[in-house]
């Protein structure tokens, strides 16, 4: 049960700062492009991929903490269904141009991400 809850807890938190994210963006208006989308996706990837590394062989770091962090907040703040949406809209819409760039974007941005979390977790 413990570990159910550390994956809920996460999960709201990285909910709402989601959430707060793209309110954020919709506040300053910064056009048609989904960039709050975009953002949470590569600072997530690049989390995850610094967290992971950070608490890859630490035993200090219990199951549940990762579980919170990459499961529960991680998992619920970067989110793949809304970029597919918002990708789906574009294709929908004609808008190619900006479909092509979500998918790149998105996904390049995403995996580099990762990979500089990776590194900066070495530095650390």
């Amino acid at each position: 049960m413990d570990k159910i809850l550390s994956v809920a807890a996460g999960g709201v938190s990285g909910a709402l700062v989601r959430y707060g994210a793209i309110l954020f963006f919709q506040r300053f208006g910064v056009g048609q492009f989904p960039f709050a989308i975009l953002t949470v996706n590569v600072i997530g990837s690049f989390l995850f991929g610094l967290l992971w590394s950070v608490m890859e062989d630490q035993e200090w770091v219990s199951e549940n903490v990762r579980l919170l962090a990459l499961t529960g907040f991680l998992g619920s703040f970067t989110t793949f269904s809304t970029f597919a949406f918002d990708s789906a809209v574009f294709a929908k819409s004609g808008s190619w141009g900006l479909f092509v760039l979500n998918v790149l974007l998105n996904n390049a941005l995403a995996l580099i991400a990762v990979f500089v979390g990776f590194r900066v977790a070495k530095l650390i």
